[in-house]
């Protein structure tokens, strides 16, 4: 990677992205250079583009949904099941930054209620070092607490970038409350969120999955991803 990284940044809400540069950083210890090899575009990114979301200040790198190739570490990392990560490794990563402190993080194991959490391409301008906080770029510098796991090489970096936001939202859902075998699922909207549930469902052995409204396309993809009644 060269010493100069480009990125598309909102400088002006409602306005066409621009294209800047920004040197290549140097990173703090426990900090990853990740390649983004694709960035999601999720509603949320939409409303950060029109103005809509309180968190966002400008100028700000978008993108939150992000899978990518680790480029550089500073120190020793290992990803969230204990595998040691090194420089050409392909990582997907959790889009919120937590403590780990805190006893929403420690106890109630609900960090996302940490009062220190950010998220990257929403909670940083690119004016704060180190600069690269979101994934509309052609690299992203990882904190050293993102929590980060190593993706095996045949995995299509395109089909799995939604998993770390509507993904991992879905999955929390079914922590919470997870379907027993044989009962029935009802799912409101085909949506990113949905045809996650529909997989989640399927997986724990829901016996009916039902999804309502939405377009005919997306319908119909639900029954390819495992939906029973649409």
């Amino acid at each position: 990677m060269s010493d100069e990284i480009r990125a598309a940044v909102i400088e002006k809400f409602n306005k066409p992205l621009n294209i800047r540069s920004f040197k290549r950083p140097k990173l703090s210890e426990g900090e990853v250079l990740v390649r983004i090899s694709a960035a999601g575009v999720c509603g949320s990114d939409v409303h950060i583009w029109r103005g809509l979301d309180p968190r966002v200040s400008t100028p700000i790198i978008p993108g939150h949904e992000g899978v990518g190739v680790i480029d550089e570490i500073a120190g020793e990392k290992r990803d969230v099941f204990g595998r040691p990560l090194s420089a050409g490794d392909m990582v997907i990563w959790d889009r919120g930054v937590t403590c780990g402190r805190c006893e929403y993080c420690t106890i109630y194991k609900t960090p996302s209620l940490c009062p220190n959490r950010w998220t990257y391409g929403i909670s940083k301008s690119c004016n704060e070092p180190p600069y690269l906080n979101g994934c509309y770029s052609e690299a992203i510098v990882l904190d050293s607490n993102t929590r980060i796991i190593k993706l095996e090489e045949t995995v299509d970096p395109i089909t799995l970038v939604p998993a770390s936001c509507s993904g991992a939202t879905s999955a929390h859902s079914f922590e919470l409350r997870p379907p027993r075998i044989g009962e029935s699922v009802l799912i409101f909207g085909p949506g990113p969120l949905g045809i996650f549930h529909i997989a989640f469902s399927r997986e724990y052995g829901a016996s009916e999955i039902i999804v309502i409204g939405g377009t005919k396309e997306r319908l119909e993809m639900c029954r390819r991803f495992g939906a029973t009644h649409i």
